[in-house]
C-alpha cells in the first residue's frame, strides 16, 4: 500500500492554559477557554529521541521521545493570551493542539468536526500536556510573542505514547466553529508606530524624532525537569531605548544609574495591555557611542520578578517584586 503525500502546513495552534482534557473535541464542542495564534509567523512541531542511552559503539538505545512546538503569534495586543500564557507557567503546562496538513471538515452545517484521517490533528492534554515557554516582544520593529510547548515521554513500541500520540493523529477530532481555524483577528495586531512608554520622567532626549529603537522583552526563567518540561520561576524584564543627536544633558540623564524604588510602577503599554512593573524589581544604566556616522545613547531597565508575585487582570498585569 503505497503512503498518502501529506503537503506541509500548520492550519493552527490552540492552547488552553491547564493540563487538563483539550476542550472542543466532536461535533457540537466549543472553544471557549481555548486560544490560537491566528495571526503569526513560521510555527513548528519537531519531535525526536531525547537522552537515549549510547554504548561504546556510539549505539543509540531509546529513552525519551520529546516533542517540541515553536509557535510565535504576532496577535500580541490581546491581554487575554499574555494572561493565559502566565496562568500556564503558573500551573506547570498547557494543554496544546496542533492542526496541520491534511485537516478535512465533515458534518452539516452549524455541527462540524475537524478531522483528518491521514494524521494532522496532534493533541497534547491530561497527563500529556506540554511545559511552555514564552518571550513577549514588543519595540519599534518587532511586535511578536515567541511561545514554546515541550515536552518528553517514555518511549516504548507500541506502548510508547509517542506510538500512540501519531496513531491518535489520524483519529482525533475537534469541534469546526467558524472563524476558529485559524482564529485570526487583525485588531489584536499591535500595527502602526508607537511611542516607547517607560522613559524616566528625568531622562531628556528621548522624544519620538530622536527614537533610534526601543524593545520591550518579558520572558520566562525556567529550568528543566526530568521529562523536559519547563518548570517557570520568574519572568525577565528588560526595557531598552536608544536615542541619536544627543546633548551633554540628555547624555548625563540617561547614563545616570537608578535602583528603581518608586511607588508609580513603570507603564508600558501595548495597545490595549498595560505591564506594570513594580518598585524594586529594575535597575537602569546607560552607554552612548559617538562616532563619524552615529551619536547615540542607550538606557536598559533590566531585572526578574517572582512568577507568583504577578497578578492577571483584565487589561492589565502587574509585576510585584514583593508579596502583596
Amino acid at each position: 500500500m503505497s503512503a498518502v503525500f501529506i503537503n506541509a502546513g500548520i492550519k493552527e495552534i490552540y492552547f488552553i492554559p491547564d493540563k487538563i482534557a483539550f476542550p472542543g473535541r466532536g461535533s457540537g464542542g466549543s472553544y471557549t477557554g481555548v486560544y490560537g495564534m491566528g495571526i503569526r509567523q513560521n510555527g513548528n512541531l519537531t519531535g525526536n529521541h531525547l537522552n537515549e542511552i549510547r554504548d561504546n559503539k556510539n549505539r543509540a538505545f531509546p529513552n525519551l521521545f520529546n516533542f517540541k512546538v515553536d509557535c510565535p503569534t504576532m496577535q500580541v495586543d490581546d491581554p487575554d493570551i499574555i494572561n493565559a500564557l502566565i496562568t500556564s507557567a503558573k500551573k506547570g503546562g498547557a494543554a496544546v493542539a496542533v492542526v496541520t496538513s491534511g485537516v478535512a471538515k465533515s458534518g452539516t452545517s452549524g455541527n462540524y468536526t475537524v478531522v483528518s484521517p491521514n494524521g494532522g490533528l496532534y493533541i497534547f492534554d491530561n497527563a500529556y500536556s506540554l511545559g511552555v515557554d514564552f518571550e513577549l516582544r514588543f519595540g519599534l520593529k518587532e511586535r511578536q510573542c515567541n511561545i514554546t510547548f515541550e515536552g518528553a515521554f517514555k518511549y516504548g513500541t507500541g506502548s510508547g505514547y509517542h506510538d500512540y500520540m501519531i496513531s491518535q493523529s489520524a483519529t482525533n477530532d475537534l469541534a469546526f466553529v467558524a472563524d476558529t481555524l485559524p482564529k485570526i483577528d487583525n485588531t489584536k495586531v499591535a500595527d502602526s508606530f508607537i511611542s516607547p512608554s517607560f522613559i524616566p520622567s528625568g531622562v531628556s532626549g528621548f522624544g519620538d524624532a530622536n527614537i533610534v529603537d526601543f524593545m520591550c522583552s518579558v520572558k520566562t526563567k525556567s529550568a528543566k525537569n526530568g521529562f523536559n518540561n519547563s518548570i517557570v520561576s520568574a519572568l525577565q524584564v528588560e526595557l531598552t531605548c536608544t536615542a541619536s543627536g544627543v546633548d551633554a544633558a540628555a547624555l548625563a540623564d540617561a547614563i545616570e544609574y537608578e535602583f528603581f524604588s518608586s511607588a508609580t510602577p513603570i507603564s508600558v503599554v501595548l495597545g490595549t495591555l498595560t505591564l506594570k512593573f513594580g518598585k524594586g524589581g529594575l535597575t537602569r544604566i546607560g552607554s552612548f557611542d559617538f562616532g563619524d556616522d552615529k551619536r547615540e545613547v542607550t538606557f536598559t531597565y533590566s531585572g526578574e520578578y517572582d512568577l507568583e508575585y504577578v497578578a492577571t487582570a483584565s487589561n492589565e498585569i502587574t509585576f510585584n517584586a514583593y508579596l502583596t
